[in-house]
């Protein structure tokens, strides 16, 4: 069974606030909403293209429970009409791209299709992480203007969850605003 791993910052969100509390509320800006928009159809788009399942049962969202993170999937999610189980674990604000790896593989074994929302730095390290050495040469960069928001990444894996690692998942694509 072939599962699918998509990575997704959170859409341009309002300034920065210099509290934890603050920061956690900060909501998405017109154009992050129009950026959340434009995921979702390249959701729709990927999911018809990789045969990617998403229903309540075989897919799951792991959402870092800020608001724009939230806000982000909300959008992506209804508006390609892509369904999942969700979950909001704190971790997930302040998670390192190591936390992040961790959370994929201890995934449940049913979960086919994972969607990750999250903050960078720790998205994008993963992500280029994942992608592995040949894709990070200068000559194949992708990630040429950084990981801006609303990026979406998109890997398959062959294995299980547990197994998520550079060696093991393919890279698909990238969909960036």
């Amino acid at each position: 069974m072939t599962r699918h791993l998509l990575l997704l910052r959170h859409a341009e969100a309002g300034p920065y606030a210099h509290t934890e509390a603050g920061d956690r509320a900060r909501a998405l800006t017109g154009k992050g909403v129009a950026q959340a928009a434009q995921t979702a159809s390249a959701l729709l788009h990927w999911t018809a293209q990789h045969d990617i399942v998403w229903s309540a049962k075989e897919a799951l969202t792991l959402c870092s429970p800020a608001q724009r993170t939230r806000q982000t999937a909300d959008i992506a999610l209804q508006r390609s009409h892509c369904r999942s189980a969700r979950l909001e674990p704190d971790t997930l604000y302040s998670a390192t791209a190591q936390n992040l790896l961790e959370h994929i593989s201890s995934t449940d074994e049913h979960i086919q299709t994972l969607l990750l929302v999250g903050h960078n730095p720790a998205i994008e390290h993963l992500a280029y992480d994942l992608i592995g050495p040949s894709a990070q040469l200068k000559e194949n960069d992708v990630f040429p203007k950084g990981y801006p928001p609303s990026t979406l990444t998109l890997f398959s894996l062959a294995d299980n969850w547990y197994a998520a690692r550079p060696s093991t998942l393919a890279f698909l694509g990238i969909n960036a605003p």
